[in-house]
């Protein structure tokens, strides 16, 4: 069960996510992101034994490596 704050927290999160990572970049959005850069956010915490959930530097940490240029 999501909890009043951690649902007004995960909105602060997502708009970060779209405010800094989007539009302040110019990057277009596809359909596939939000589920890729869940699962980068996901794999990490798992990862780094992290508690699974979303804040401004895992969704910094996705879209790095999710956005990476080899």
């Amino acid at each position: 069960m999501v909890t009043e704050a951690r649902a007004r927290n995960d909105k602060h999160v997502a708009n970060y996510l779209v405010e800094h990572h989007y539009k302040s970049v110019n990057r277009p959005f596809a359909c596939c992101q939000p589920r890729d850069l869940m699962d980068q956010v996901r794999n990490f915490c798992s990862f780094m034994e992290f508690e699974n959930k979303m804040t401004r530097e895992t969704i910094d940490f996705a879209v790095e490596n999710y956005f990476s240029i080899i």
